[in-house]
């Protein structure tokens, strides 16, 4: 049986604010970016190589 594909995350939505010309975020969204960059994508590349070596499992079998 094939094993289901992870789920690519959804980068979260950022409220971008214009400032003395320069365009920056609050520090609530630097921390959801933050924590996707560090947290959620890492994490979807391990689903990723599990999922991989899952479907080599699979293909080897034939």
């Amino acid at each position: 049986m094939i094993p289901s594909l992870p789920e690519v995350p959804d980068i979260p939505v950022l409220n971008w604010q214009h400032k003395d010309g320069l365009y920056c975020l609050c520090e609530s969204d630097v921390d959801l970016f933050l924590d996707y960059k560090e947290n959620t994508l890492p994490y979807f590349r391990w689903e990723l190589q599990q999922y991989q070596r899952k479907l080599d499992a699979v293909l080897s079998a034939f």
